[in-house]
């Protein structure tokens, strides 16, 4: 209680001081009796709000150690959130370390079914099951809202990462009971792991995250270990889809038509148009890789008019 009396003395000192300052200065100069009045009010106004003030140290320092775990927990589930993920990563020197990224799946027709409250339910009886696939000194947190993160410390050479992922996957695909209710979800991986060699914490969460997309473009269950070639791919469909519409005004998708042959009579039905992107820069562009950038970005009906008009003129002429 020492260090709250000491600067309300202070504090008591100095308003003394100041008052014996301005009663000198009324000495001198008569004229300035209302200002001394109105100074020595307020010093002691101070003065009286000051002692009656109650600080419960022990209640501050509850709050604020209250407040500081709520900025870095989920308050759904207890476990660490991205802040606090972030920190516990950046303060970590250890020589291997493996970070799973598990997205949950099929969580909105969950959610349209039986509510948000079974759905916040479903998120802490998943985070209790991976808890108890977890050994005592991983880390389980829970960054974004649907994608949990699994930490493991010194994880073992001869442990195969895609094998635990995968454990991690089959513990969240049985079925939960949520009031009387059986619910079945889904789940992705995506893992990164390091060598210890100085990695920022949001480069290891990124690299994470960006394996995870991969997973789930590839289908429920699936595990994806991050490469480097995994962000070069994010990075040319990122450009692809800022350059779609400037492809589409400039005309740079050429049709290429196929015969279809009856194979009975060996007769011309008709041709098939095959769109290939002539990029500028990048040279042909095969519809593997265009087709999932126009569903993505909301642009597949504007191709299919360009390829249908352009069929038209082309059977026209």
């Amino acid at each position: 209680m020492g260090r709250f009396f000491l600067p309300r003395l202070f504090l008591w000192a100095s308003h003394f001081v100041l008052a014996l300052v301005v009663l000198i200065v009324l000495l001198w100069h008569p004229a300035m009796r209302f200002v001394w009045v109105l100074a020595v009010l307020l010093s002691f106004a101070t003065v009286l709000i000051s002692t009656t003030t109650n600080v419960n140290p022990v209640k501050y320092r509850y709050e604020a150690r209250r407040l500081w775990h709520l900025s870095r927990q989920d308050d759904l589930t207890g476990l660490l959130n991205r802040r606090g993920l972030r920190e516990r990563l950046a303060g970590m020197t250890v020589d291997r370390l493996m970070l799973v990224s598990i997205g949950l799946e099929r969580l909105k027709p969950v959610d349209d079914l039986f509510g948000r409250e079974v759905v916040e339910q479903l998120f802490r009886q998943a985070a209790k099951r991976l808890s108890e696939c977890l050994q005592p000194a991983d880390i389980l947190a829970l960054p974004n809202g649907d994608e949990f993160v699994v930490l493991r410390k010194h994880a073992a050479a001869q442990e195969d990462p895609l094998a635990f992922a995968q454990r991690l996957i089959a513990c969240l695909t049985e079925p939960f009971g949520i009031d009387g209710v059986s619910v079945q979800i889904g789940a992705c991986a995506g893992l990164v792991c390091s060598e210890g060699s100085g990695e920022r914490p949001e480069a290891l969460l990124s690299a994470a995250d960006i394996a995870l997309r991969e997973a789930r473009e590839a289908g429920a269950g699936q595990v994806r270990q991050f490469t480097v070639m995994m962000s070069a791919r994010l990075l040319r469909r990122h450009q692809l889809e800022q350059e779609f519409q400037a492809a589409l005004r400039n005309r740079e998708f050429l049709l290429f038509y196929q015969p279809l042959f009856d194979c009975r009579s060996l007769t011309l039905r008709g041709f098939e148009a095959l769109a290939r992107w002539q990029h500028p820069q990048r040279g042909m562009i095969g519809p593997d890789e265009f087709i999932p950038v126009a569903e993505a970005g909301g642009m597949i009906t504007a191709l299919g008019e360009y390829v249908l008009d352009q069929a038209c003129h082309a059977a026209r002429a």
